[in-house]
């Protein structure tokens, strides 16, 4: 399937061809519980799409991960909210093309930005995929991993080399500067927003949540893996199984209970 990224091919692609996870892919999430989850979407998606890591950037990364998602959940989210006003808990679902939901893109006018502060001049770059693993990679399994995920994003938004001489420079840069790598960030947000709404069964009152994708929507389980296969070894092996799709397997498996219908 081929998207358009949200990213506009400011970074050098503007689309990739996509395509939807198979049980193998899903099988792969069992042993990468403890991974960050930047890094394992980045290694998911990478599965599904070819692309050059420096030329799409990092909410590329989470939008291509938000389609992989929606194909394995078969456009349908089930979430848990919290109601605002009498906390009570509120489930829901969203269906992807019947709810709400937008895409923002990066403008194709959209140029690197320069501050200048006390004669220096800072120039802040939209992070490509390859920036982010490099930031999350050098914060990974540390005891101040926050700080130094902060840290190197920082680094890399200033367009420095992540390494302790640019790390020492990012904590005696001024506050202003460092904050505004962060909201450099957040005024160049692309990707895609999905908007649920329901109402409150006790106090009626209306609330709207965002659904965020984390790594949770596509991480499996053993027991799981081999509860779908059972459903249909009678009419596949191990090895086709791990092919095929959730929707291709719902399909197969509804052809199998409707044989065993007939033939009882």
């Amino acid at each position: 399937m081929k998207i358009v990224l949200p990213s506009n091919g400011y970074l050098g692609t503007s689309w990739v061809d996509i395509r939807e996870p198979n049980f193998g892919d899903l099988r792969s999430t069992i042993n990468a519980t403890n991974q960050d989850d930047y890094l394992f979407k980045l290694e998911f998606v990478s599965r599904l799409a070819n692309f050059d890591k420096e030329k799409v950037s990092m909410d590329d990364i989470q939008y291509m991960y938000d389609i992989a998602v929606l194909a394995v959940q078969l456009s349908t989210l089930k979430y848990v909210v919290v109601c605002p006003d009498c906390e009570t808990r509120i489930s829901g679902e969203y269906v992807f093309g019947k709810d709400e939901s937008h895409l923002v893109t990066l403008s194709r006018a959209h140029k690197r930005c320069k501050k200048t502060l006390d004669g220096v001049e800072y120039q802040f770059n939209i992070l490509s995929a390859a920036d982010g693993e490099k930031i999350h990679t050098y914060a990974l399994d540390d005891d101040e991993n926050q700080k130094m995920l902060e840290d190197a994003t920082v680094c890399r938004v200033l367009g420095k080399t992540i390494n302790e001489e640019n790390i020492a420079w990012v904590n005696q840069i001024p506050v202003s500067i460092y904050i505004s790598a962060f909201l450099y960030i957040k005024a160049n947000w692309h990707g895609m927003i999905m908007l649920a709404k329901k109402e409150c069964p006790k106090c009626k009152k209306q609330t709207t949540t965002r659904i965020v994708l984390d790594t949770s929507w596509v991480k499996l389980d053993v027991p799981t893996l081999i509860a779908s296969f059972a459903e249909i070894r009678d009419a596949v092996d191990f090895k086709s199984f791990l092919e095929f799709t959730v929707s291709e397997f719902n399909n197969l498996k509804d052809y199998v209970n409707n044989e065993v219908e007939e033939d009882e």
